[in-house]
């Protein structure tokens, strides 16, 4: 599962902890601002910004994928294939056969066009 960096959380005390400041690793637990999950610290690397990350192994997954911080690609990828299966599973379109031309007031069977009047304008499915 994909998750992005995160570089502001939260400690027990609900304080906002910047990844930027470089807190102590062995500091008290910090938390992902949206979601609430355990966040692991990544400060042990020089050329790197420090950064938390989402803890995967002790969260569960639905609940991952509600986070803000959820992959927006995976998001969007899954989001295309609800909207193919729900397409899918749409019903064809009916055919309207039978018309009524409110200009004439007549009834036709078949295509739209009214053939005493000539006209497709006025003729409502019935």
């Amino acid at each position: 599962m994909r998750m992005l960096k995160v570089f502001v959380a939260c400690n027990v005390m609900n304080q906002i902890i910047s990844a930027a400041r470089n807190p102590p690793a062995n500091e008290s637990p910090y938390f992902c601002r949206f979601c609430g999950c355990l966040l692991i610290l990544h400060n042990n690397n020089l050329s790197e910004t420090p950064w938390f990350e989402h803890d995967q192994k002790s969260i569960p997954i639905e609940r991952l994928r509600l986070c803000t911080y959820f992959d927006p690609e995976v998001k969007h990828n899954e989001q295309q294939e609800e909207l193919r299966h729900m397409v899918k599973k749409q019903m064809k379109p009916v055919l309207v056969t039978r018309w009524l031309c409110l200009l004439c007031g007549k009834e036709h069977l078949g295509v739209k066009c009214c053939q005493t009047c000539g006209t497709d304008i006025y003729c409502k499915e019935i």
